[in-house]
């Protein structure tokens, strides 16, 4: 067994060696066969390379193919290997690269299996193409908002048609945001709009083909922007050999900012014509020279930009040059040495400008000598004040002009001042009330200023510095009045005018203490007889704090055209208060006699104080015929607890006889009825006013009242039925409110009121209200008050200072609460004045007359600071003639002898 396996070993190792000696010492082998040409190959054109494929051989020639070889040629004949495509192995496919765009190219392959067979047939022709490169020479021009883009083709197609264009503008020189762009088709020029004026773009170029866009160019920046406008208000004006020019701002800078100007000078309008000069400036005025005085020139200016000259103004003419026109509308003013001068430009220029004006003043209308001259500073430099020029004088003035030039020429004519200052003060002004008025007096000013005085104007004041004006007088000689004054203290000045202006207020000013005139007396009333009128009146409330020195009653004949047909005189000592003084309730009278029987006259009663005569109004009529009283005057109804009190004045005419009660009946109804209540008051010769009270009656119903007077001719006529409910009321309004000044304060005092409300009074409260110097507006809260219980008729206001100005009114109270006020009264705080001096005598003398007097017995209160006295022309006016004023008791009036009795 075993010698058959290693039998078996032995013999399989001799056939191998026997094997391999075969193979080493067989013969060689034949050389393999080519391999067919492959498939012709196509490929696919790209960017400098061609993509190839090929099929494989239909016979690779008994032998494994081992590779393939590429070769291209570019006219058909001469091939050869192509980079990309050599050292092939066992591949089909292929790049060739390294190829020129736009040349045509034939491949062919042949396959090798170690033997290379025969080529293929060649490609068709293959042209490879790609982007084209960046365009040239790429130019930027800025416009109005937009930039116009300009190129050059690039070097290279890329091998395909430029198809297009794209300009883009970027805000950075790299990278950065696009800002717009535009495209072509052919054109090498585009324009990117919607861009900012006046930033800076940087734009860049591609083109792009079939194949694609190519790389963009180098970026070039522009500024957007329009072309400015032309300057505005062009002006032009000539110097010795030169032309200045100004400006405005051109109204539009196309977006980017003016950086300067070019003017121009040119000798003709035309277009074409070319710059004889020009002047740059980074302002608004430059100066052109070199040029010729005696030629017409025009003249244009361009503002400059960043982006570039924008557009001229029109052309303006400058004039050969020449002598200047007169200065225009020359004035003088006169002043104190000296006169204010002043003028209007030239209409003519002479073409250049006006480099000084000189103002002459000469002792003549012509010709004459030349007395001074004077010229204008640069921050006047249309006037100026020419002198010394003595006053008094008069002067004629002319003005010359000169321009740049040299040239001159002097307005004509001349114009004439004369010179002059202001008059000296009024002196020894004085003020004194007459009446109603306020008469001023004064002294020539020790010096006019050069100039007549032409008026002089006095001026009451309501302070003695400041204030406003009450009222002034005008008058060329003296004295003049001042009317409409109210009743407060006034403060008087005087001015003296001249052509040449006013005079300083005389100072200080002369204070005047004005006085309201009175008021109208109340209730007047005639009681006829055959021939004579008995006429009573009621004092009036307000005497406008000068006593009352008489009464005038006058009767006006009805059928004789208002003729006046007597009158009656009261006197009234104004030293001793009494039924004659203001605020009395008594009734005073007189009788005018002479008069016709059963005639009509109409009453009037004029009331007369040392400031003024107030008539009273309306007239009152009565007639010389015997018969009954007329109807009671101004009845009121005044409603109380269960009761009305009935409240009147006395009739116009007692009928001649005299009124001996009076008659109050209350009705049921307006017409007719029942009397439900009736009363009777006495009649009092002496009291203008009745009361008499309805009583008994029921409240909150209504009643209708009538009134008569009675005389022993029985009852006279009834007043028409008036209507009023009974019911507890406040009392009427105190009667007879008087006001005492004292130093100070003010003592008021008062009459209880008619009626009391049905309950008695049980006090009274006075209130001072604040006003102004007119009356006319009255504060609505009292400054001060007193209050007094019943009996009580008075109370002192205090606290006050001189010159205020006051209302006072009085209420009364009663248990139902206060009752209406009474009319205010005027009580306005003026200084205490001294009484009159005493022993007042008076001579003759030789420069007028003597006056001497002694010292008052009053004072005031203050100290006597002088003493004024007047000599007063007689009559209505009572014109002052002379005054003079002292500190001791004696003085001169210096009256002309002519007037002195």
């Amino acid at each position: 067994m075993a010698t058959a396996r290693r039998w078996r070993h032995h013999s399989t190792a001799a056939i191998a060696l026997l094997a391999m000696a075969a193979v080493l010492f067989a013969a060689p082998p034949a050389r393999a066969a080519a391999p067919d040409a492959p498939g012709t190959p196509t490929g696919v054109v790209g960017d400098g390379q061609v993509a190839l494929s090929w099929t494989v051989p239909a016979s690779d020639g008994g032998t494994a193919i081992t590779g393939y070889r590429v070769q291209a040629s570019t006219d058909g004949t001469s091939y050869a290997d192509q980079a990309g495509c050599t050292g092939l192995g066992v591949v089909l496919t292929c790049t060739a690269t390294g190829l020129t765009n736009g040349t045509s190219y034939t491949f062919k392959v042949a396959a090798t299996n170690g033997t290379q067979g025969l080529y293929s047939a060649a490609s068709s022709s293959l042209m490879p193409v790609g982007a084209p490169t960046a365009p040239q020479a790429v130019v930027v021009t800025g416009g109005d908002g937009s930039v116009t883009v300009a190129w050059s083709a690039p070097s290279s197609n890329g091998g395909s048609a430029i198809t297009g264009y794209t300009a883009t503008a970027y805000d950075a020189t790299s990278g950065g945001s696009s800002q717009g762009s535009c495209t072509t088709t052919a054109a090498t020029t585009c324009t990117i709009s919607s861009l900012t004026n006046g930033t800076t773009h940087y734009v860049e170029v591609t083109a792009t083909n079939s194949l694609g866009t190519g790389p963009a160019s180098t970026r070039v920046s522009a500024v957007a922007g329009g072309t400015a406008s032309a300057p505005r208000s062009v002006a032009a004006v000539r110097g010795d050999g030169t032309i200045t020019v100004n400006w405005l701002a051109p109204s539009s800078d196309g977006g980017s900012a003016v950086t300067g100007y070019i003017a121009n000078a040119y000798t003709s309008t035309s277009s074409s014509a070319t710059s004889v000069g020009s002047c740059t400036t980074t302002g608004l005025e430059c100066t052109i020279s070199g040029v010729t005085n005696g030629t017409v020139y025009y003249v244009s200016v361009a503002a400059v930009t960043a982006i570039r000259t924008g557009s001229s103004s029109s052309r303006v003419t400058v004039s050969a040059a020449g002598a200047p026109s007169a200065p225009r509308s020359v004035t003088a003013t006169r002043g104190d040495g000296y006169a204010a001068v002043s003028w209007s430009v030239p209409l003519s220029l002479g073409g250049s400008r006006i480099s000084r004006y000189l103002v002459r003043a000469y002792s003549a209308a012509t010709e004459g000598t030349l007395v001074t001259t004077c010229e204008p500073t640069t921050a006047k430099p249309l006037s100026c004040n020419i002198g010394p020029l003595p006053n008094g004088s008069t002067y004629y003035i002319d003005v010359v002009a000169y321009n740049a030039i040299g040239l001159a020429t002097a307005s004509e004519p001349r114009v004439s001042v004369t010179t002059a200052a202001t008059p000296g003060v009024p002196m020894n002004v004085l003020a004194v009330q007459v009446g109603s008025r306020v008469d001023v007096s004064w002294r020539v000013p020790a010096a006019d200023g050069g100039l007549p005085i032409s008026e002089y104007i006095a001026s009451a004041h309501s302070l003695q510095t400041g204030g406003v004006v009450l009222g002034t007088c005008t008058t060329k000689g003296d004295l003049c009045s001042i009317t409409g004054l109210k009743n407060v203290p006034a403060y008087v000045d005087v001015v003296a005018v001249t052509p040449a202006g006013r005079s300083q207020p005389s100072s200080p000013r002369v204070r005047v203490l004005l006085y309201d005139p009175p008021d109208q007396v109340q209730d007047i009333a005639g009681s006829p007889d055959d021939r004579s009128l008995e006429v009573t009146w009621q004092p009036p409330a307000n005497d406008g704090r000068k006593a009352i020195t008489s009464y005038r009653a006058s009767a006006w004949d009805a059928a004789e055209a208002g003729a006046e047909a007597g009158d009656c005189v009261v006197g009234v000592n104004p030293a001793k208060p009494g039924p004659a003084s203001a605020g009395s309730q008594s009734r005073i009278g007189c009788t005018i006699k002479g008069l016709r029987p059963g005639a009509t006259y109409f009453l009037q009663v004029e009331v007369t104080t040392i400031v003024d005569t107030v008539e009273s109004t309306p007239r009152v009529a009565v007639s010389l015929k015997n018969g009954k009283a007329s109807v009671p005057r101004r009845v009121s109804l005044l409603p109380g607890d269960h009761l009305i009190a009935v409240v009147g004045s006395v009739p116009a005419t007692d009928g001649g006889s005299a009124i001996t009660k009076y008659l109050a009946r209350a009705w049921s109804q307006q017409k007719g009825g029942e009397i439900l209540a009736e009363c009777s008051r006495p009649a009092k010769a002496a009291e203008s006013q009745f009361a008499c009270p309805l009583s008994d009656l029921d409240n909150f119903e209504p009643y209708w009242v009538e009134v008569a007077a009675v005389t022993s001719l029985g009852t006279g006529a009834w007043t028409e039925r008036a209507s009023m409910e009974p019911q507890p009321s406040a009392p009427g309004a105190p009667r007879g409110v008087r006001v005492e000044e004292r130093e100070g304060s003010l003592r008021v005092s008062w009459l209880p009121p008619l009626f009391n409300g049905g309950y008695d009074v049980r006090s009274y409260e006075a209130r001072a209200y604040a006003t102004d110097a007119t009356g006319a507006k009255v504060s609505t809260t009292p400054v001060t008050q007193c209050t007094v219980k019943v009996p009580a008729q008075s109370c002192v206001l205090s606290g006050f200072t001189e010159g205020q100005y006051l209302r006072v009114d009085v209420m009364a109270e009663n248990t139902v609460g206060r009752g209406s006020a009474s009319a205010q009264v005027d009580a306005t705080m003026v200084p205490s004045v001294p009484a009159a001096p005493e022993k007042v005598g008076a001579a003759p003398s030789s420069d007028g007359i003597a006056v001497r007097w002694s010292a008052p017995v009053g004072t005031g209160a203050l100290p006597i600071l002088g003493y004024r006295a007047k000599a007063i022309a007689p009559g209505p006016q009572g014109r002052v003639l002379a005054a003079c004023e002292t500190e001791s008791t004696s003085c001169r009036l210096k009256v002309p002898s002519d007037k002195v009795a």
